[in-house]
């Protein structure tokens, strides 16, 4: 059964910008959150239109925003307090959002890139799909209905290993409006399987908006509109439409229907990367603890897994990255295990209060006797007796060159292989791991 109602759920929390949040912390301090319709760092093709609103307490309050460019230029600044600001970025460049509340001195930040190569690299696959549709589909329709197909690798009786199809569906299992997981159909007929609806037309904020493409990543698909006509023709408008998206090196197939079955369009599309999904090289965090009180210590880890696989692969020879951390997190040293075989080994880190780089060399010589392990460094830090809230600490990425004095050196990630050369393909995951001082166990 076709599945409608879903995008005007997706637009109603897009335009209320209301989701769930906290109550407030420990303290009963009200708790702040930028909410958006990207994410913070997302890149976005030009003449991208972005919604903004700031949430007090999980709830929508009036507030003011600015937006800066790459140089600290003041890009666009609203005048009047509004719940949702709608902001358009023409320029490709680096832009940062800073919306307050004017009641009291508070203010969130968020960061976007905007750029035309992203679209022009991926436009016939990577690691992003650009899922266009065709005019015949598209000129009759006013309605849109899709459904996903994955493509596996089955061993029959005898041995002999043949292509199955499989039908997918979308669950939003937190109702929230946005699918997030997938449901296998195995043997499953057409009727078994749901159709997901997409309007190929709709009006919102005094323009009218046609379906553009779907954009698949990894962890999530987009509905992409463009405006034809009124105040924002020519723009560009993005939806999330799942927080789920598709595995590396795996053949997908999409099904695009009319509303009234005139026309329709089918097509494969694959992900691609010189890795599978789950062996992805990839650098992330974790913890001995998610609950803390002052002076409490605290091992943060710099898991690793699959990394010293693909350093090998493309014969790494040097890593340095960086940690940025809450000031009443208090850095007593790091711990480097044995991480490479075959490879002898050095380390080192460089510090100040809110940040460490760390460094790793790694040799043709007698490798170390003991076993390596994924976790490439372990962080020993202690809480200040006046730790309070919420303490983040988060693999750093900085796009804008003036924040670098925040660092001892240099923060983004620099990979090189023997000759010295740039090495990428390695994943960092840069959402901040949070700590609460006085959270129950």
């Amino acid at each position: 059964m076709r599945k409608k109602g879903m995008f005007l759920a997706i637009l109603l929390i897009l335009l209320l910008l209301v989701l769930s949040g906290c109550i407030g912390n420990l303290f009963n301090q009200p708790l702040y959150d930028i909410k958006s319709s990207i994410s913070n760092g997302e890149t976005l093709p030009p003449k991208s239109v972005i919604t903004v609103g700031l949430e007090k307490n999980g709830a929508l309050i009036d507030s003011l925003v600015k937006v800066y460019n790459k140089d600290g230029v003041v890009y666009y600044e609203a005048t009047t307090t509004k719940l949702e600001h709608v902001i358009v970025a023409n320029d490709e460049g680096e832009y940062e959002v800073e919306i307050s509340d004017p009641e009291v001195d508070v203010k969130k930040t968020l960061k976007f890139n905007v750029t035309a190569l992203e679209r022009e690299v991926y436009l016939d696959g990577g690691t992003i799909y650009y899922d266009y549709l065709s005019e015949d589909v598209l000129a009759p329709a006013t309605d849109l209905w899709v459904r996903f197909y994955k493509y596996s690798e089955k061993t029959l009786d005898n041995g002999e290993k043949v292509s199955e199809r499989l039908r997918l569906n979308l669950i939003d299992v937190d109702e929230d409006g946005i699918y997030d997981k997938w449901e296998e159909l195995p043997n499953a007929s057409s009727n078994e399987q749901g159709w997901y609806y997409i309007p190929n037309h709709f009006s919102l904020y005094n323009t009218i908006w046609d379906f553009y493409y779907f954009e698949y990543r990894e962890n999530l698909i987009n509905l992409v509109y463009k405006g034809v006509e009124g105040y924002y023709a020519g723009y560009i408008l993005t939806f999330y439409f799942a927080n789920v998206g598709f595995e590396l090196n795996t053949m997908y197939a999409r099904y695009v229907d009319t509303n009234d079955s005139s026309a329709y369009t089918y097509g494969q599309f694959m992900l691609h990367e010189r890795y599978d999904s789950d062996s992805k090289p990839l650098f992330e965090l974790s913890s001995d603890k998610i609950n803390v009180a002052p002076g409490d210590t605290l091992k943060v880890y710099v898991k690793a897994e699959n990394v010293a696989d693909f350093a090998k692969l493309y014969d790494v020879r040097y890593m340095q990255f960086a940690l940025n951390h809450s000031t009443m997190l208090l850095l007593d040293s790091v711990e480097f295990p044995e991480f490479m075989d075959g490879l002898s080994e050095v380390s080192a880190y460089n510090n100040n209060d809110t940040s460490v780089v760390l460094y790793k060399g790694f040799f043709d010589e007698e490798d170390e006797t003991e076993s390596a392990t994924d976790t490439i460094a372990v962080l020993n830090f202690t809480l200040s007796d006046d730790a309070t809230g919420d303490l983040s600490i988060a693999l750093a990425y900085e796009g804008w060159w003036n924040t670098y004095e925040d660092y001892p050196d240099l923060p983004n990630p620099i990979i090189k292989d023997k000759n010295n050369s740039n090495v990428d393909g390695f994943v960092f995951d840069h959402s901040p791991l949070v700590v609460t001082v006085g959270g129950e166990e």
